[in-house]
């Protein structure tokens, strides 16, 4: 394409600023169009665009483009192009088409190339914004030229201008680049961080992806009242408070929490969508919302009323789970190794200026594989997950990771290492929602307190019995190896029995936790696990009994961090496979350092586990969330 002569473009400058005093938009284009075709023959020359271009033309060059700029989004056979604002950051700009496809779009006769309306945040006047004229300009321009016309490519945001320097883009872990993935994949995660720079644009861009779909399956928009179906009640309103709604449930913690925070006049409440009568129903303590219904229809109804009353209600949403950030299960992507499902509830809810929150669910919830076998040598290869990508593998971590990083104000990582995408500001490090009924599990409980007949385990005279427990235990466990070390526990105990040493092993799996908390109060010594290097729910429970446990404890953190106060105070006696055998032969032969291991164990676990100390902490965080953006660094 021919070079523009210089004075054309100045021209232009003039057209526009006659435009911006008393000519009308319409007239001023009209006078570029005649004088253009007159008097440049390198215009004249253009016959394909004709007065469209001298439209093009003098959008380029006026203020229009320099505060509108358009950002185009293939979806299916349509291009739609949004106006925004140039400014937008080098991260977002990687996800937009580049210039080859937007090349091979335009010239395809079969893709619709859209206009759609201006998603900027600062408020534009009409005069601002693009016609859909000048869209299809755009369009023709991009498909005839044979070499790059910066002139047109300065009027369209393409990921070009965001790759040519790494330095300027969000360093991921193990090189992980969200805009490297396939372009149904890119858009989606588009529309996700343009949701969020652009709360505005929620619903172009859901018109967007949901063109031809059933709106079932983007809620909360777009679906039409089910009118079969009666409104479910809805609970009263109350005062303007500190609220939050803990969406999914986090095992029994976020139940305990919620009640402990309405005791601190909070409006808190946990729900969860489980069937009463499943088996996953026996690992809970309750729920304040249970909103599951067996009938489809009923269970959308349900959630679609419930979650406009929480978003009215509630100003912080609490999730977790890998893949379940949503208010509604078809939302879901947990089994998607790219974690790409938009959802739009929880777009909309930050929209109404909602703080988003999720807590972490296990060693491969926000870490990628590589990264924390790196920090935990010894227990990768143990696992019956690593070489089952869809479950763990550094890209579905690492797409997990780019979604929660990208919507959560908080992230809860309860004492576990900052590795990976648990390291960002957002994080807050130390316990925080992992929370213990210290009366539930009381010390007394087995002692001066009976365990029921039912859950009663004999017991000879002097006999010491050692706990260990794993959920799952055959899907965990391959050829008798899992990650907790349930073969070296079983070989140390066999060993101690050999030596004349009074012990059994109290092994279980999949017991109901009211139930357990009795198996617990019977032993002895609870061994938790072996290769983790952090600690879970045996092991919070054990302590909150009073009891001693043994566990593998890594206090070493990531990057040279210091442990985490709870971390590095914590009274676990650490064991590893190779040194459970010493460990246990130690404690069985010292039944006082077993009872001072088990009262210090106590006061730690009331001290950073209670459900009132950390409904405490919680609102400090809350607060702190609130006031600044971001939780506190440190409890102090």
């Amino acid at each position: 394409m021919t070079a523009i002569p210089l004075n054309v473009v100045r021209r232009a400058k003039k057209w526009r600023d006659a435009l911006r005093t008393e000519r009308s938009q319409s007239k001023a284009e009209a006078d570029a169009t005649r004088i253009l075709r007159a008097k440049d023959a390198v215009i004249t020359g253009m016959k394909p665009f004709g007065g469209t271009y001298a439209s093009v033309l003098f959008r380029m060059v006026g203020t229009k483009t320099r505060r509108l700029r358009l950002l185009p989004i293939r979806a299916s056979t349509s291009v739609t192009l949004l106006q925004v604002k140039a400014d937008l950051p080098a991260d977002l700009v990687a996800l937009v088409p580049n210039k080859s496809e937007l090349r091979a779009w335009a010239r395809d006769p079969a893709v619709e190339w859209k206009l759609a309306e201006c998603i900027s945040v600062d408020p534009q006047s009409r005069d601002d914004c693009w016609s859909e004229k000048s869209c299809l300009a755009v369009r023709a321009l991009i498909a005839s030229s044979m070499r790059d016309n910066e002139l047109v490519w300065r009027t369209l945001i393409t990921s070009d201008q965001a790759t040519g320097g790494a330095d300027s883009l969000t360093t991921w872990p193990l090189g992980f680049r969200p805009e490297r993935a396939d372009p149904d994949v890119r858009r989606r995660r588009l529309m996700i961080a343009l949701g969020l720079a652009f709360p505005t644009s929620l619903m172009a861009m859901y018109h967007i992806e949901a063109a031809g779909q059933p709106p079932t399956l983007n809620p909360p928009y777009g679906e039409e009242p089910i009118q079969d179906v009666p409104r479910p009640e809805r609970d009263p309103a109350v005062p303007r408070r500190r609220s939050v709604l803990f969406v999914n449930p986090s095992y029994y913690n976020f139940h305990f929490l919620a009640g402990s925070l309405r005791k601190r006049g909070w409006d808190a409440v946990s729900m969860a969508i489980i069937d009463p009568n499943s088996d996953y129903a026996q690992h809970f303590h309750g729920h304040d919302w249970n909103l599951f219904e067996a009938d489809a229809n009923k269970q959308q109804q349900v959630l679609r009323e419930r979650f406009q009353e929480a978003a009215e209600r509630f100003d912080m949403f609490h999730f977790a789970g890998v893949g379940t950030l949503s208010f509604f299960p078809y939302n879901y992507d947990d089994a998607s190794k790219n974690h790409d499902s938009i959802p739009w509830d929880v777009l909309e809810l930050k929209r109404r200026g909602a703080k988003i929150a999720y807590s972490i669910t296990g060693c491969h919830d926000l870490i990628t594989q590589t990264g924390f076998e790196a920090w935990s040598p010894g227990m990768c290869p143990k696992c019956a997950w690593r070489d089952r990508p869809e479950i763990c593998s550094d890209h579905r971590m690492s797409a997990w990771g780019w979604k929660v990083r990208q919507l959560a104000d908080l992230i809860c990582i309860e004492t576990d290492p900052p590795l990976d995408f648990r390291d960002a500001a957002a994080v807050f490090r130390e316990p925080l929602t992992f929370a213990i009924d210290p009366e539930f599990w009381r010390p007394e409980l087995g002692r001066t307190i009976p365990v029921p007949d039912l859950l009663r385990e004999a017991k000879a005279d002097g006999e010491i019995l050692i706990y260990h427990s794993v959920g799952n235990y055959e899907m965990r466990t391959r050829q008798g190896v899992n990650v907790k070390g349930t073969g070296a526990v079983v070989a140390a105990i066999d060993r101690l029995k050999a030596e004349g040493h009074p012990v059994r092993l109290l092994f279980r799996k999949d017991v109901p936790s009211v139930d357990n908390r009795w198996m617990l109060a019977q032993a002895d010594i609870i061994v938790d696990q072996l290769n983790y290097g952090r600690y879970g729910a045996t092991a919070r429970e054990g302590m909150m009994l009073g009891r001693p446990v043994v566990g593998r404890v890594n206090k070493v953190e990531a990057r040279g961090l210091p442990a985490v106060q709870a971390i590095a105070e914590c009274p676990i006696v650490d064991a590893s496979e190779e040194t459970i055998y010493e460990v246990l032969r130690g404690l069985v032969a010292d039944p006082g350092e077993r009872a001072r291991i088990g009262a210090t164990s106590r006061a730690h676990a009331e001290r950073w586990w209670s459900r009132d100390v950390l409904a405490e902490r919680y609102e400090r965080v809350y607060d702190h969330l609130h006031r600044h953006g971001r939780p506190p660094a440190t409890l102090e």
